[in-house]
């Protein structure tokens, strides 16, 4: 059965780029769309430059979303998104001592490093297939 799936590994960087895009939108889509909530919990980390960095990791996530999902510079866009992951690991990291081990609060560290990978992925592989703009290789 697994030799099957084989001649389906030729797609995986698209799915990868797909669902990373998607979440990419959808992460800096709330953050666009709520400003005054979200701007507090980075207050807490970035102090008085909460909003105006609120405001850059939103249209990043945007942005580079729609650039992995497109195929447009999509090593570019991974390399940027992966300066933001890393920053993010630090933040979550920073909620508890002891990294990911721990309560429920340290798990949400795991999606940013999870992102981290895989847009370490794209930045090494490019976009593949299904690009508007093919990385050179």
């Amino acid at each position: 059965m697994l030799d099957a799936l084989g001649k389906y590994a030729k797609f995986a960087p698209v799915v990868l780029r797909a669902f990373l895009g998607i979440g990419f939108v959808a992460a800096g889509m709330m953050k666009i769309l709520d400003i005054p909530g979200i701007t507090p919990m980075f207050a807490t980390f970035f102090g008085d430059l909460a909003k105006p960095l609120l405001i850059l990791v939103a249209v990043i996530e945007v942005l580079g979303g729609l650039a992995l999902l497109l195929g447009v510079w999509a090593r570019v866009a991974a390399l940027i998104l992966s300066v933001v992951m890393v920053v993010a690991m630090i933040v979550s990291w920073n909620i508890q001592p002891f990294g990911f081990f721990g309560d429920i609060a340290q798990v949400f560290g795991m999606v940013p490093f999870a992102y981290l990978v895989m847009c370490i992925a794209i930045a090494l592989r490019g976009a593949q297939k299904w690009a508007l703009l093919p990385d050179k290789t």
